[in-house]
């Protein structure tokens, strides 16, 4: 799922002669389960360190030492329902976390 949603992200970013390669370090990941909901609306979090490295030398080109991406789920009894009706909390958290990095790599670039 981190390499499909990296390369719809970036796939028009990437473009060059130079290669490269992402290594992507998770660090956290925490998306609430439906029983967590029931208790009370929980913060789903993904946390991870991306680092472009020279796909021949393997010598770092540049390190994202990354936001975290959060999103409230709201919780309770209609929790598992609206879970269902809401989607994949994951997808939309990776999502939301490659936007940020992409567009932390669009200012580093012009910078």
């Amino acid at each position: 799922m981190v390499k499909s949603e990296f390369n719809s992200q970036f796939a028009d970013v990437f473009v060059g002669s130079r290669p490269a390669r992402a290594v992507v370090h998770l660090k956290t990941v925490d998306i609430p389960s439906s029983g967590r909901l029931l208790i009370g609306g929980q913060t789903a979090i993904i946390d991870a360190e991306i680092t472009l490295v020279d796909a021949r030398s393997g010598a770092p080109i540049v390190s994202y030492p990354g936001n975290s991406a959060t999103r409230y789920i709201p919780g309770g009894v209609i929790a598992p329902i609206a879970r269902v009706a809401i989607g994949d909390e994951g997808r939309r958290l990776l999502e939301r976390y490659m936007q940020q990095y992409r567009e932390w790599l669009l200012r580093s670039a012009q910078s």
